[in-house]
């Protein structure tokens, strides 16, 4: 568990990318009464099975994080 009130502003985030990747369902516990699950970070990749977060390129806009 992390002490982080939103998942997408820790390692939670990466974590649950990887664990989506392979199949698993990942929900974040917000308060005692309510969960989502997770959606993979949007910047994220899978290709082949592999998990990526492709580096972006000038002509692309930076992800937006927050």
């Amino acid at each position: 568990m992390c002490a982080e009130a939103v998942p997408w502003r820790c390692h939670r985030s990466l974590i649950a990318d990887a664990l989506v990747s392979g199949g698993w369902t990942v929900r974040h516990v917000l308060t005692t009464a309510e969960a989502q699950p997770h959606q993979l970070t949007p910047f994220a990749k899978i290709e082949n099975g592999l998990l990526t977060y492709p580096e972006t390129t000038v002509t692309d806009h930076p992800p937006r994080l927050f």
